[in-house]
C-alpha cells in the first residue's frame, strides 16, 4: 500500500512537471569565446606582420638633464640645448647624448692634434638652432643630422675672454668620420 507521503510526493512532482516551461536548448559558452579569441588572434597576427609604424625619427619626450659639468634639454620640437660648464665634463656629455640616441662626438680642443679636420655634411637646415639661456648653451636641431653621420662638437680648452664662464664653441657640424681630437 502506498502511504499518504508517498502520494502526495508524485503528485506534486507530476504537476510542477506540467506547469513547468519548456526547456530551450542549452547554449554552449565555448562557441561565444571561441569568435572573440579567433578575432584578437587574427588581429594580433596581422600587428605582428605589418609591424609598429615606424617614423623616420622620433620626437623626444621633453626632459631635462643637469649633471656635474654640462646640461642638456631636450624639447618637444626636438631641438637638443646643451650647455658644457665644464670641459671636465666633455666625455660624460658625449655618453649622455649617445644614450639619448644622438650620436655625437664631444671634444676639447687641443694643439698637439695631428688629425686632419673633418668634412662637414651640408645639412638641409641649419644645424644650430639658436643659442640657449645661459651662455654658451646651444640649440642644436638633431632631426637635420644623417643617421649615418655624427654631430662634432669641439669646445675650446680655455676661453680666455671669458674665464670662468664655461668653455666656448669653437666647431658644431655633422660628419660622416668622427675624429678623437680636434686642433684649434
Amino acid at each position: 500500500m502506498i502511504d499518504f507521503k508517498e502520494r502526495l510526493r508524485t503528485e506534486l512532482v507530476e504537476f510542477v512537471e506540467e506547469r513547468r516551461p519548456e526547456r530551450t536548448p542549452r547554449r554552449h559558452r565555448a562557441r561565444w569565446l571561441a569568435v572573440p579569441a579567433g578575432v584578437t588572434a587574427a588581429a594580433v597576427v596581422a600587428a605582428l606582420a605589418v609591424g609598429p609604424p615606424r617614423p623616420e625619427r622620433t620626437v623626444p619626450t621633453p626632459m631635462v638633464i643637469n649633471e656635474v659639468g654640462y646640461s642638456i634639454e631636450l624639447k618637444p620640437d626636438g631641438i637638443v640645448e646643451i650647455t658644457l660648464v665644464d670641459p671636465a665634463g666633455a666625455k660624460a656629455l658625449e655618453r649622455r647624448l649617445n644614450e639619448l640616441g644622438i650620436r655625437a662626438v664631444v671634444l676639447i680642443s687641443s694643439a698637439d692634434c695631428t688629425e686632419p679636420k673633418p668634412e662637414p655634411i651640408v645639412t638641409p637646415e641649419p644645424l644650430i638652432a639658436g643659442f640657449g639661456t645661459g651662455k654658451y648653451a646651444l640649440r642644436i636641431r638633431t632631426s637635420v643630422i644623417p643617421a649615418d653621420a655624427h654631430l662634432l662638437i669641439v669646445y675650446a680648452a680655455e676661453d680666455d675672454q671669458y674665464p670662468n664662464e664655461g668653455p666656448a664653441t669653437t666647431m658644431l657640424a655633422a660628419v660622416k668620420t668622427a675624429p678623437t681630437c680636434y686642433s684649434p
